[in-house]
């Protein structure tokens, strides 16, 4: 109940208080063997109090309550004009991807605040990608067409936690996506269990789908070299680099504090 009333009372106003910011895990190219090819925005809540909230304690009731709309909005612009920050000359510019929630992404205005943020940020759409659970896909109508639109700014549409739920050919077909992030659980499975299976199943669907496979939490060398083997894309987890602040990504990136 401490947590409801926190989330119901509190997490209004903490927007506005300055008590949300985004880290930002570093997404590698698995062939290059760890060349930073992107990064994932993830919210974190820093209550002045209680600390740091986990997301799974807010982010939910933030989405029964509709409080996730500005927040999801300020994430997206935030995201969008950290990545142009980090991609002025840059020859090999880095993608950005941001987690959108079905209440987000169904919500009449999503579409126009995805066109407006991309035009102020100076963002291109081809280095957006939004990501959305299976659930999101499957559960919900007229998904297709606000995804189709999506693909006409440009913008990239990745299935996360891929193979939890409803994977399938019969519907991952139906829907104008562009990357599946194949589940860490199945990553895991690569060292614990000897099992390969899955992960080769999916990457050999994302394959013959035209789809950018990611890997999610990787954690070992074992588990990066046996990706690298079976022709993985992309791929991120605590080996790779754990969520950091900005300025630590700038630090991997070489900036100075006075380049952007």
């Amino acid at each position: 109940m401490l947590v409801v009333r926190l989330v119901q009372v509190e997490l209004p106003q903490a927007l506005a208080a300055g008590q949300l910011r985004l880290v930002y895990q570093p997404v590698h190219d698995v062939g290059a063997r760890r060349g930073l090819r992107g990064v994932e925005a993830l919210l974190r809540w820093d209550h002045p109090r209680r600390g740091l909230v986990p997301p799974l304690d807010f982010v939910p009731l933030a989405e029964e309550t509709g409080d996730i709309l500005p927040i999801g909005r300020w994430v997206l612009d935030t995201a969008c004009r950290q990545a142009v920050m980090w991609n002025t000359g840059r020859s090999s510019p880095l993608t950005m991807s941001v987690n959108v929630s079905a209440v987000q992404l169904h919500d009449p205005g999503f579409l126009d605040d995805v066109r407006q943020i991309l035009e102020s940020s100076g963002l291109a759409g081809r280095l957006l990608t939004i990501e959305l659970t299976e659930s999101v896909l499957v559960e919900h109508q007229r998904v297709v067409p606000i995804l189709e639109e999506l693909r006409r700014l440009g913008v990239g549409v990745a299935i996360d936690d891929f193979g939890t739920g409803y994977s399938s050919l019969s519907y991952l077909g139906q829907f104008p996506v562009t990357s599946v992030k194949i589940d860490k659980s199945f990553i895991a499975q690569l060292t614990a269990s000897g099992d390969a299976g899955l992960v080769r199943s999916i990457l050999a669907m994302a394959e013959a789908l035209g789809l950018t496979s990611v890997a999610e939490g990787v954690e070992t060398t074992e588990q990066l070299e046996m990706l690298e083997s079976f022709d993985c894309g992309l791929g991120q987890g605590f080996y790779l680099g754990r969520p950091q602040l900005p300025e630590q990504i700038d630090e991997l990136l070489g900036l100075s504090p006075l380049s952007h």
